[in-house]
């Protein structure tokens, strides 16, 4: 059995609503809600955690800004998110 076919059979703890790409977890946002509402995650974490595009995003917008990666700034970035789906939805664009 190769080393994939043994960790497929192989169970994970808290694999409820869990997508994994390349040993990342990502969860849906009512889980990282809990998460940050319960103290276990800050927004740091919310955001590496959303989806491999946010990961990818904030990765890039810190760096582009010279920016820590830390909850502040994941705060920001989500922020800045939202305002951007606000627009798109006032514009007619979603």
């Amino acid at each position: 059995m190769g080393r994939d076919e043994k960790e497929r059979r192989t169970p994970r703890a808290d694999t409820k609503n869990v997508r994994t790409m390349s040993q990342e977890s990502y969860y849906p946002e009512e889980t990282l809600i809990e998460k940050v509402q319960s103290g276990e995650y800050g927004w740091l974490e919310y955001v590496m955690h959303s989806s491999r595009e946010w990961k990818q995003e904030y990765e890039k917008y810190c760096r582009l800004r010279d920016l820590p990666m830390n909850d502040q700034n994941a705060w920001r970035f989500i922020e800045m998110k939202q305002a951007e789906m606000e627009e798109a939805i006032s514009g007619g664009n979603l």
